[in-house]
């Protein structure tokens, strides 16, 4: 067995007074990009965007925009393709997106700052507005933990929120493929390991870090990829109603699709070198 490729993401949010410095990095075997954004704390207004992709034919470092002014919040997904039309690179979309998604998460630290009383009256807010949307919002009345409890602490200074993702793929033999693909953050670690022999022959995964023990049921859907094409990657939304839809984790949403995508663009590479395109 030898590992053919490696993809690392990197995604930091760090209190900086008045303004969150929010970063995410990626950097696989072939390219390094980073998106980074300077957001009001209270507001959570884009003050600053700029993407950086060392080694880029065009410019190395710029700045966008067409976000200042924008919310880095849930919904920002029309304003970042706009913003981001002219760029023509998914990555850098991607990486915009995942870093408000990690302003997102570290929302739970700034409360006060954003209008609530205190991280109770929060939780109480995320009951509503997340309502259905996960495994643990599908099933409040069955949850024994709030998220309040889940906290190790309220308030933190500094580095607010960090998350990790790690993908590997190996080679087992011939056409035989591995994917193990890994998720730490401040809330949450996860793992999944997905094989391939022409199509999808075992899928499987661990939680070992979660809100509560209602999240882990969410692992029951990984057999639904079995017998999959790798080559046809549906979309994220199509994975998350392979596994489970409202009833299923985000988190391990974006594992597998993450963890597919490098089977998939792996595999697509290599079709292309031995058709000679």
């Amino acid at each position: 067995m030898r590992c053919l490729w490696q993809r690392n993401f990197h995604t930091a949010v760090r209190d900086e007074k008045k303004h969150l410095l929010a970063e995410t990095v990626y950097q696989d075997s072939g390219r390094e990009v980073a998106t980074r954004l300077l957001v009001d704390s209270r507001t959570f207004r884009i003050l600053d965007a700029t993407l950086e992709r060392p080694g880029h034919d065009g410019e190395a470092s710029m700045l966008v925009p067409g976000l200042h002014g924008k919310e880095a919040y849930l919904g920002v997904g029309r304003e970042l393709r706009e913003a981001l039309a002219g760029v023509n690179d998914p990555l850098a979309l991607e990486l915009f997106a995942e870093t408000v998604r990690g302003v997102v998460q570290a929302e739970t630290f700034l409360y006060r700052e954003r209008g609530f009383g205190s991280a109770v009256e929060y939780g109480r807010h995320w009951d509503k507005m997340y309502l259905q949307a996960c495994r643990y919002y599908s099933n409040l009345e069955r949850v024994t933990r709030r998220w309040e409890e889940y906290l190790v602490q309220e308030r933190k200074e500094g580095y607010l929120f960090l998350r990790y993702k790690t993908y590997l793929l190996y080679q087992e033999a011939a056409a035989k493929y591995l994917v193990l693909g890994s998720f730490n953050d401040t809330f949450h670690e996860m793992n999944v390991s997905l094989r391939s022999d022409g199509q999808i022959v075992a899928c499987n995964g661990d939680m070992l870090r979660v809100p509560d023990a209602v999240c882990l049921e969410s692992t029951e859907f990984l057999s639904c990829l079995l017998g999959a094409d790798p080559l046809a990657f549906p979309s994220k939304k199509g994975v998350a109603g392979m596994l489970g839809g409202s009833q299923g984790c985000i988190h391990l949403v974006d594992l597998v699709s993450e963890s597919w995508q490098t089977l998939q663009q792996f595999l697509s590479a290599t079709d292309k070198l031995s058709a000679g395109g």
